[in-house]
């Protein structure tokens, strides 16, 4: 949305017409794994967030979700302070899967604030069982996932 605003605002000083900037903002698709929507199966929505690498990012990702959201995150570890996360993701997300090794900081950094499942690595049938699970769940809606982390025959 901030984006959308600055680029809104910056056309506007230029003298772009109103009609030629709402055209662009119709027509543009998005960036590649930025909020990207990868597809739906059995109502589930998946969505492809892996640019959201940081802790603001992926607050920015969660704020604009308008349903509870099982989240997928880990990687490697940096040391990241993942305590700013806490409202949101109490507020945002139904589970939090963790993989990587980030896994454990994020965990004691979010520990409690919903319910949290943590899969051994990308190479082990852990995540690929739990998406499979999840997509058999059709009471939820939506995702946020790193598709290079599921095994290849599961990318939609």
């Amino acid at each position: 949305l901030e984006n959308i605003l600055s680029s809104v605002a910056i056309a506007s000083l230029y003298g772009i017409e109103a009609g030629i900037i709402r055209e662009a903002l119709i027509e543009f698709k998005g960036l590649p794994h930025r909020a990207e929507w990868v597809g739906e199966v059995e109502g589930v929505e998946f969505i492809n967030d892996s640019k959201a690498t940081n802790e603001d990012a992926v607050r920015s990702s969660l704020e604009f979700r308008n349903k509870k959201t099982i989240l997928i995150m880990g990687g490697k570890d940096k040391g990241a302070d993942f305590s700013s996360l806490k409202k949101v993701v109490g507020e945002k997300v139904r589970k939090l899967i963790l993989l990587g090794e980030a896994k454990r900081n994020i965990r004691n950094q979010l520990n409690g604030i919903c319910p949290i499942e943590e899969v051994e690595d990308k190479d082990s049938t852990g995540c690929r069982d739990t998406l499979l699970h999840l997509m058999a769940i059709r009471s939820i809606r939506a995702h946020i996932i790193n598709p290079s982390l599921i095994p290849e025959p599961f990318y939609l």
